[in-house]
């Protein structure tokens, strides 16, 4: 989801991003138990278990049934 996020927002496959990921409970125990590994896979320089302000992209999904949103910018 968030590679496509990136694709559409127009950023580079190699850009720096901050993410942001709300949803339910469970969606933040999973991000924080493995947030080395999503901020890798991603190419994330910050993590937020909350929106982020200004972002360059913003999506809605269904995860498991869970309404889940995600923000990015591209880190300066």
């Amino acid at each position: 989801l968030v590679q496509n996020l990136r694709k559409s927002s127009g950023l580079e496959i190699s850009d720096r991003i901050v993410l942001g990921v709300t949803g339910p409970d469970a969606v933040g125990k999973v991000l924080s138990d493995f947030e080395p590994y999503v901020k890798q896979e991603t190419l994330a320089v910050e993590l937020h278990h909350s929106d982020i302000p200004g972002p360059d992209g913003n999506a809605a999904h269904k995860l498991d049934g869970e309404a889940i949103n995600i923000t990015l910018a591209r880190h300066a």
